[in-house]
This record gives structure tokens, C-alpha cells and sequence, in this order.
């Protein structure tokens, strides 16, 4: 092997390798997860489709800023789940992702994957493709989106096109938050000076856990004209994120479910207070969480805790 034929050998592994980008393993599970479902939603709708594919390959390419790992993942994913299926047949196409190295005596230019029609034609031939399915994972702010196209050879024309795409707040990998909900509240039972309406403020600090919730300290109050503060109850506080759970995952947003048993405790004495509900977010931001707190155990007959019902807003700092 000449020395310039060994050159571009390496660096054509070194363009491989540094196609690898670093990612942490809980990120990368928590992707896989997502993509996994947004691959079946895919697949589900190329069962749909009344034309046939006939034997097609599938080119997968990642954002920068995820692990490169995923394209494999995704390509097995979806070439699983096509298995057995009468429309389309999936051929493995490794020329499709190769890295290359051209020479024209100055300038040396490394190309990955099909970079023009003609080499695409050239392998499409060589293999007897149909179809090309180009899938492209993307990571946009709080998404995360899988991009399909499946092209005709012979017609030269987009059969099939569509993204999908989730919520992906996830993807951050700071776990460490402190929510703040503010809202109206009103107060269904033992008023204080007959007064129905109210403020209720509560805040949370804790941990996010992917694929289940969080998990942490809640405290919680009630204001009022007359009585500054009642009701101030602050416990343990649990999430669940039924997104993550049940892999709901959609573009717009999450919806979980909390639960937040406070300790109370006054000159009158003390008490145990349970606050829960559920929150609909997007990003670091509670749209809107309805919510319902009501006494379940004091130590003084005569002290009389209020149950209230209330509608919040609220932020999360990370």
C-alpha cells in the first residue's frame, strides 16, 4: 500500500470515529425510548400505504448533538418491525454509510453516505433497490424529531414523507429542579370569616427522574384578605410523569400526576394535610395544574383545617 493510499485510509477512520459524540448513558436510554415509539408510529403508517416499496434501504443520519449510536439503534428498529411485511422488503446497503476519500493531487475531500445521484443510482442498481427510506433523527429545543422520505429509483419521486416528532425536555441532564405554581384557589369547606376566595402558592425542590417522575420537598399555602396565610402544610412530594411512563410521548407538552401530604402545625395544635392533582407542562413552564387539598388528620377536634381547590400557573428552575 503506498503511503498515500495508507493516509487516506486513516483518515477515513478517524472520520469514523469522530462521527461518536459523547453522551451520557441515562441520555441516551431516555432517546432510545422516545425513538422507539416515534419509529412505531412510522412504521404503523407504512403499513398503510396501498404502493408497494419493494426492496428498500434505509439510511439513518443524527443530529450532532446526540449519540451517533442511535442510528443504529433506529435502523434496527424499524427494520424489525418490517419484517414479514408484504409491501416492502428491507436490504442492508453498508456502501449507503460508507466514509470515502478522494484525491485530485491538491486537495483530499472525505465524503459519508451517498453524497450525489449518481453513486446513488450506481449502488441502487448494484443492490436491485426500489426504494431509499432516508431517516434523520434531529434534537430542536424541547423536541425531539424523526424525519422520514422514502423515494422512488425508478420514478424518481417522494412516495412517502412525514416528521414525527415529541416533547424531549428530558434531554437536558440537569435533574436538580425548584418549581414555583401560583394561582386562584377556593375554598370549599371551613372557611376562615366566610371568605371563599383565595391565593394559593406552593413550591417543590427535588430530583427528575427519566421514565418515572419526581421526587422531593412540597410546601404549599393558602392566603387570604382576612388571614394572611392558612393552611401552610410542607411534606414530602411525589410526581409521576405519565408520559415517560406510558410512553406518551407528544410535541406539545407532558401531563403529570403529584401528591404532596403536608405537616401542619399551630399554636392550636397540628395536623396532616393532603395536597394533589395534575399538571400539564411545556418546557420549564406548568400551563396549568388543578389541584385539591384537604385535611386528613389533626390532633385538636377544635382546630379546623379548610379544604380548597385551586388552579395554578407556574415555572421550574433547573
Amino acid at each position: 500500500m503506498s503511503l498515500k493510499n495508507l493516509f487516506l485510509f486513516a483518515l477515513c477512520i478517524c472520520c469514523t470515529l469522530s462521527t461518536t459524540a459523547s453522551a451520557s448513558p441515562e441520555e441516551s436510554r431516555a432517546v432510545s425510548s422516545v425513538l422507539k415509539v416515534l419509529s412505531r408510529h412510522f412504521v404503523g403508517d407504512l403499513k398503510n400505504q396501498k404502493e408497494p416499496w419493494g426492496k428498500a434501504a434505509i439510511i439513518v443520519s443524527v443530529d450532532d448533538n446526540l449519540d451517533q449510536d442511535l442510528a443504529g439503534f433506529v435502523k434496527g428498529e424499524v427494520e424489525r418491525r418490517l419484517e414479514g411485511q408484504k409491501n416492502v422488503s428491507v436490504v442492508q446497503c453498508f456502501q449507503c454509510e460508507a466514509v470515502r476519500a478522494q484525491s485530485d493531487g491538491n486537495t483530499i475531500v472525505v465524503e459519508k453516505g451517498l453524497t450525489n445521484q449518481k453513486l446513488a443510482a450506481e449502488i441502487a442498481q448494484e443492490l436491485g433497490l426500489d426504494t431509499f427510506i432516508e431517516l434523520s433523527v434531529l434534537h430542536t429545543g424541547n423536541r425531539l424529531s424523526l424525519n422520514t422520505k422514502a423515494i422512488s429509483i425508478s420514478k424518481k419521486q417522494t412516495l412517502f414523507q412525514r416528521s414525527y416528532k415529541a416533547y424531549a425536555r428530558f434531554l437536558s441532564n440537569k435533574s436538580f429542579l425548584l418549581g414555583v405554581d401560583v394561582g386562584p384557589a377556593y375554598v370549599l369547606k371551613n372557611r376562615q370569616n366566610g371568605e371563599k376566595s383565595a391565593l394559593a402558592v406552593s413550591a417543590f425542590l427535588g430530583e427528575r427522574f427519566h421514565g418515572f417522575g419526581q421526587l422531593g420537598i412540597g410546601v404549599s399555602s393558602i392566603f387570604t384578605v382576612s388571614e394572611f396565610k392558612f393552611n401552610q402544610a410542607s411534606g414530602p412530594y411525589i410526581g409521576f410523569n405519565l408520559n415517560e411512563i406510558f410512553g406518551w410521548y407528544w410535541p406539545w407538552g407532558e401531563m403529570n400526576l403529584f401528591a404532596n401530604p403536608g405537616y401542619s402545625s399551630s399554636d392550636k395544635g397540628i395536623g396532616v394535610l393532603m395536597r394533589g392533582g395534575t399538571k400539564f407542562k411545556f418546557g420549564s413552564f406548568t400551563i396549568l395544574s388543578a389541584e385539591y387539598q384537604t385535611p386528613i388528620y389533626s390532633d385538636n377536634p377544635n382546630k379546623k383545617y379548610p379544604t380548597s381547590a385551586a388552579l395554578t400557573y407556574g415555572i421550574e428552575f433547573y
